[in-house]
């Protein structure tokens, strides 16, 4: 089988999940350190892309079956970019928190559009390439493209944070699809087929086991994804507070084991438990700190690796 002409099908389907992962990694710290917004806006905020793509997998499907798949690609490239540009307009808004809030997810729910479009474009005009028989093969290759660009994309978003903030992430997903949209440009169009469609009701009745279980197998994925960049933060975050508190002492940061102290239990010192209990009362040990006018600490550090530290001073 000749797999030349799901070359440029890959690729650019490639291109089009680089410009949605590109923000993946991002969005927790735009949304939680930039904006002010609780880890709930975070969720809403991330997941709002992929609601999009499920609902709107049905225009998707519409449009490649009755225009081709071509348009339809050409459609999820475009709107990606115009995704980029409602992101940047959602900068101008930074001292309107909610209403920047707002507007980053209408982009992200044409992103999430886009998505539809790219993916069930480049799968139809595979298949038409390289035939029905091979259809396995043409969702590998697909496959291969969608989670090369998210695993690229990770890398990359982060630089161009470092290097722009949100604003490297806006450009970029501005930008990119235009390059998608030369590359399709000039490949030869496949006619939709002439078949009768199979009505909609019929489709559900059909994948709605095995579309369960995929959905159910990823949205573990899905959770950790959202707030990975915010986990890894709290980890470093931990991990530094133990540097700071042991280095000055002249101790290791890897020995002795984690301790706390005798008046509170060694559950509360994890950063999460312990951040989320030290927000609502306090600590024992920090009070009686608190009245003779003397800093507290509590130590928890098992191995460089896995930090938890919680410090707590008045």
């Amino acid at each position: 089988m000749n797999r030349l002409p799901l070359l440029p099908l890959t690729f650019v389907a490639f291109i089009g999940f680089l410009t949605m992962g590109l923000a993946l990694p991002i969005l927790p710290l735009h949304v939680h350190d930039t904006l002010g917004m609780s880890p709930t806006i975070v969720g809403i905020v991330a997941g709002s892309q992929f609601a999009a793509a499920l609902l709107s997998r049905v225009w998707s499907g519409m449009l490649t079956d009755t225009k081709g798949a071509k348009l339809a690609m050409q459609v999820g490239l475009l709107a990606a970019s115009l995704g980029g540009v409602i992101y940047h307009a959602s900068l101008f808004l930074l001292h309107l928190p909610a209403a920047s809030v707002v507007v980053l997810i209408g982009g992200r729910l044409l992103i999430g559009c886009a998505e539809s479009f790219i993916v069930t474009g480049a799968l139809t005009w595979g298949v038409a390439l390289i035939g029905p028989q091979n259809a396995g093969k043409v969702i590998a290759w697909v496959g291969i493209a969608i989670y090369g660009a998210y695993a690229a994309a990770a890398p990359v978003g982060v630089w161009l944070y470092s290097f722009d903030r949100f604003g490297g992430i806006a450009t970029v997903t501005m930008l990119l699809p235009l390059l998608g949209l030369a590359c399709v440009a000039p490949l030869a169009a496949v006619k939709p087929p002439s078949a009768r469609r199979v009505p909609f009701y019929k489709v559900i009745g059909t994948v709605i086991l095995p579309g369960v279980g995929l959905a159910l197998i990823g949205a573990g994925m899905g959770s950790i994804t959202a707030f990975i960049a915010l986990l890894f933060g709290l980890l470093i975050g931990s991990f530094l507070n133990v540097c700071v508190y042991r280095l000055p002492l002249g101790t290791s940061i890897v020995w002795p084991a984690s301790r706390c102290r005798p008046s509170e239990s060694s559950f509360t010192t994890a950063p999460s438990v312990a951040y989320a209990k030290r927000r609502r009362i306090r600590s024992s040990s920090c009070t009686a700190a608190q009245t003779s006018s003397m800093p507290c600490a509590v130590q928890d550090f098992s191995t460089v690796g896995s930090p938890q530290a919680r410090t707590c001073s008045r």
